[in-house]
C-alpha cells in the first residue's frame, strides 16, 4: 500500500496521505492513498488497495496492488498464499510484478535512475518458510528469482529469526539477504534488525539496515539507515506516533525523514 510504503524514495516538501481498513472474521481489506508535493506541485499520486482472505486456520491468501495516477499506470501487483502450521512448518509461496516507470518515475530522488532503468519491468517469484521454533520463536528462509525485462535475473536468498514476547508486547528480529544479479548493483547482502515493545500506553521501535556490495558502487561500499519511532496510544479508538529516519548510501550523502501518523479505530 503506498501510504506505507518502506521503499518510497520521494524528497519533497509535503507528503500525507490516509488508509481505510475493513475487517470481518475472515478478511480485511484496506484502502490507501498518497499524495507528494514538492514547492507546491504536485509530483506523486498514488492508490493503492490489499487484502488478506482466511477461510481456514491453515490457509491465506494475501493481495495488493499500488496504481500511479500522475501518469496512470500500474505500478505493483502482489500475491502470496500461506499455507499452515503443519507440524512446525508454515509455506508461503509469492509472486511480485513491477513495472518501474510507474513505480518510481515520479520521484525527485536524486540518482535514482543511477539505480534502476525507468523501462524495467521485473517478476518476482519464489516461497518463504517458517519454522515454528518455540511459542515465542521464529526461524524463516526465503529463496526468490527476479526475472527482468531488460537486465540478467538474480536470485535472492535470506534466512531470519523473529520473536515476539508475551501478549505482543514486545518484539524482535534480525534478518539476512543475498541478492545475486549479473551487474555490479546486484551483488549485495542485506542485513536488518528490528525491535519494538509497548510501555503502559507508550509505543517504542528500532529498525537499523546496513547494504554491503561487492564492489564500490560510486566509491561507496556500504550504506545503512537507522529509523526510530515512538507512539502513544490515546485512546482506546486513537493511536499516534511519529517516525524520524537517517540514510547513506552510494547515491546520496545522506537523507532525513519524517512522518506523523493517527490511527483511528471506528
Amino acid at each position: 500500500a503506498p501510504v506505507e510504503d518502506p521503499d518510497a524514495t520521494v524528497k519533497a516538501d509535503l507528503t500525507f496521505g490516509g488508509r481505510v481498513n475493513l475487517t470481518g472474521t475472515a478478511y480485511d481489506i484496506g484502502l490507501s492513498y498518497l499524495k507528494t508535493q514538492d514547492g507546491g506541485t504536485d509530483i506523486e499520486e498514488a492508490t493503492g488497495v490489499d487484502f488478506v482472505l482466511t477461510p481456514s486456520a491453515t490457509f491465506s491468501i494475501y493481495g495488493s496492488a499500488e496504481y500511479e495516477m500522475v501518469d496512470g499506470g500500474l505500478g505493483q501487483i502482489h500475491t502470496a498464499i500461506r499455507i499452515g502450521p503443519y507440524g512446525n512448518l508454515v509455506f508461503t509461496p509469492e509472486v511480485t510484478w513491477q513495472d518501474y516507470r510507474h513505480l518510481f518515475s515520479y520521484s525527485t530522488e536524486p540518482g535514482l535512475f543511477s539505480q534502476v532503468d525507468p523501462q524495467e519491468k521485473v517478476l518476482q517469484w519464489g516461497t518463504s518458510v517458517e519454522y515454528l521454533a518455540g511459542e515465542n520463536l521464529t526461524v524463516t528462509g526465503e529463496l526468490k528469482k527476479l526475472d527482468y525485462d531488460i537486465k540478467d535475473s538474480a536470485m535472492l536468498y535470506g534466512a531470519g529469526l523473529r520473536f515476539i514476547g508475551s501478549e505482543g508486547s514486545s518484539s524482535a528480529g534480525l534478518s539476512l539477504e543475498r541478492l545475486q544479479g549479473g551487474s555490479d548493483k546486484d551483488k549485495y547482502t542485506f542485513l536488518r534488525a528490528y525491535g519494538s515493545m509497548s510501555l503502559w500506553r507508550l509505543l517504542l521501535a528500532c529498525d537499523l539496515s546496513m547494504t554491503s556490495y561487492d564492489k564500490a558502487i560510486y566509491g561507496v561500499k556500504t550504506s545503512y539507515s537507522v529509523t526510530g519511532t515512538i507512539g502513544a496510544v490515546v485512546s482506546r479508538m486513537v493511536t499516534v506516533s511519529a517516525d524520524a529516519q537517517y540514510s547513506k548510501n552510494p547515491y546520496y550523502d545522506k537523507e532525513y525523514r519524517y512522518l506523523a501518523k493517527v490511527k483511528i479505530r471506528i
